[in-house]
Formats: C-alpha cells, sequence, structure tokens
C-alpha cells in the first residue's frame, strides 16, 4: 500500500516475525497483538500493536485499518499515529471507500468460536455481513447480511452495469450446477 509520501508498506500480523500460541481450554490459540507495518522499501518497522489487522487504505490524509482482533476500525494520521477508534460488530476484514469518502463498507466476518470471550462486545451470532460507516461520525448506519456466505475477505464497489453482470454470470452457474445434479 503507498504512503502519504509515496513509499509501500506491507500489513502484517506480526511486525516481529514470530507467533505466540498459547493453550485455552485444551485447545492451542494463536496469540495476536503484534501486528503494525514495514516500510517495503527500507524495512522500518512500525509496530502498532494490532490484534489481526486487515486492509489497510488511505482515508483523506491519513489511513485506516481494520484491527480485527479488537473488532474495531483505527484511524491514523500520516505519521501513523492513532486518531479514532470505531467499533465494528465482528471480525472486520476487507473495507472500500465511497468515491466521494462520506461512506465506508466493512466486510464482517462472524468470530470463530475459539476466538470468543476475548472480544468484548461482540456478540455470538453475528454472519457474515456488509457495514455501512458514516466516515465523519464513525457510526454504523446500516448492516447487509450476506447469506450462504461463511466469512467476507474483501469488499469492493463496482459500477451498477459490473453488479449486475456479476449477477447475471452467477445466475449462470448457479442454473448450470444446478441442471449438472
Amino acid at each position: 500500500m503507498p504512503g502519504v509520501d509515496g513509499q509501500l508498506f506491507g500489513l502484517v500480523h506480526n511486525v516481529d516475525g514470530r507467533e505466540l500460541f498459547y493453550q485455552r481450554l485444551g485447545e492451542v490459540v494463536r496469540a495476536r497483538g503484534n501486528g503494525g507495518l514495514i516500510n517495503l522499501e527500507s524495512g522500518e518497522v512500525i509496530d502498532l500493536l494490532l490484534s489481526s489487522p486487515h486492509s489497510v487504505q488511505r482515508m483523506g490524509d491519513g489511513y485506516m485499518i481494520l484491527d480485527s482482533g479488537h473488532a474495531e476500525l483505527l484511524q491514523y494520521d500520516e505519521t501513523w499515529h492513532l486518531c479514532g477508534r470505531v467499533p465494528v460488530t465482528a471480525w472486520g476484514r476487507g473495507a472500500a471507500q465511497s468515491r466521494d469518502g462520506q461512506w465506508l463498507f466493512v466486510g464482517i466476518s462472524p468470530i470463530r468460536k475459539r476466538y470468543f470471550g476475548r472480544i468484548p462486545g461482540v456478540r455470538e451470532g453475528i454472519g457474515a455481513s456488509v457495514d455501512l460507516l458514516a466516515v465523519n461520525s464513525g457510526a454504523t448506519v446500516s448492516s447487509l447480511a450476506v447469506p450462504h456466505a461463511e466469512e467476507i475477505y474483501s469488499v469492493n464497489l463496482v459500477g451498477r452495469s459490473e453488479a449486475l453482470s456479476l449477477l447475471e454470470i452467477g445466475c449462470h452457474s448457479t442454473s448450470t450446477a444446478a441442471g449438472r445434479r
């Protein structure tokens, strides 16, 4: 991802390259919490103490990152100083901003059972969805369930003609697969 200064950054789950594990109720669980950025040109590490970060992107004069392990959208200025936190309904992964910059569409995946209880405020039973956030207030305006999806990995905005084409392809492949049964 190009930064405001044109430098390239990579968003990583573990800035030190090590993964830590712990045992909980007889199950081995991956510890999270040292995610951040690596400047791909200089090698500089920016440890943001993120837990399972996803979907860094430019937003205005700064950046936003989904800190999935804390169910938050974090807002940073151009020097990577934290300037805002917005709660999301579950595991945020995938985001796209509207052309006018007023709206953010955030992909939400259900929390895996092994992580319940580790993320305050996240309710069990939230399914895959796309949340609409107002950029200025950070408020979640609405949420659209995505039926038949287990997880959301990416959110991309497309025009109406592309959306209709994708729907047509989806309907055609579904009817073709049904005809083969």
